[in-house]
Formats: structure tokens, sequence, C-alpha cells
């Protein structure tokens, strides 16, 4: 079974949580998930979601931005499991825009429920809702 290690994060601005559609061509296509993506050879979760933001968003962020809330793990159907570092962020440099020809839509948490998410995210969903990472919302 081959382990894939992954960063995402939730970005929040003016009470609604950023969520990016996975493309057609890509595993899982259009499921929703946090912005994030998998860990470079010799890449910590931090760096890898600095890169990956900038990559998806066209942002900049500073690790001192960037708190770690949670790790996930999950077993997928093919064949693999994926852990993941969850990553809470306010503050960035620059727009939010999708660079990788993906869509991208800003939800209340409320909402985050009424979409296609994958098994792994929910998780992160229901923790959201409960308050339990205790985000702080504007």
């Amino acid at each position: 079974m081959k382990i894939v290690f992954v960063s995402s994060c939730i970005l929040l601005k003016k009470n609604k949580i950023l969520i990016t559609k996975r493309p057609t061509g890509k595993p899982f296509p259009h499921y929703w998930e946090f912005p994030g993506g998998k860990l470079e050879r010799g890449e910590s979760f931090y760096d890898a979601i600095i890169r990956e933001l900038e990559e998806e968003l066209g942002i900049k962020v500073k690790s001192k931005d960037l708190s770690i809330i949670d790790n996930v793990s999950h077993s997928y159907e093919l064949n693999s499991i994926v852990i993941m570092a969850v990553f809470y962020m306010r503050k960035w440099t620059g727009i939010v825009k999708a660079k990788e020809n993906q869509q991208i839509q800003w939800l209340a948490a409320a909402d985050l429920c009424k979409v296609k998410f994958l098994e792994g995210s929910k998780t992160i969903i229901d923790k959201i809702n409960a308050n339990l990472y205790g985000l702080n919302h504007e």
C-alpha cells in the first residue's frame, strides 16, 4: 500500500472558508477539497503548503501565519493511504485566484456539508462545524 503525505489549509476570510474543486484528469475529479497538495521529496508539511498555495492560488504565505491544527489519515480505494497535515490561516499576501484551472469557492462553514468532498475531508468538516478547532471567525 502506498502512503501519500499531503498538506491542506483552511483559509478563512470574512467568515467564509475557501474550497477548491478537483479538475477532470486528476484522481477523484469533481470532488471539492481544501487547498493544498502532496509533499515533494525532502519537503516539510509547512514547505509543501506554502508552495502549493502559491502555485494553486497565487498567494504568498509566511510559515509564522500558519497554524497546524490537525493530522488526518484516510485509506482510499486506489490502494493508498493519505496522511494529511491540516493548517489554518487567515493572513496572506496577494489576491486568491484559481491558477491551475480549478474552480474555487468561498463557503460558510455550515454550507461545507452541502458539497461533495472526499472522505478524508469530511472529518475536517465535522470538526469545523463542531468548533473543535476553535477557529477565530471574523
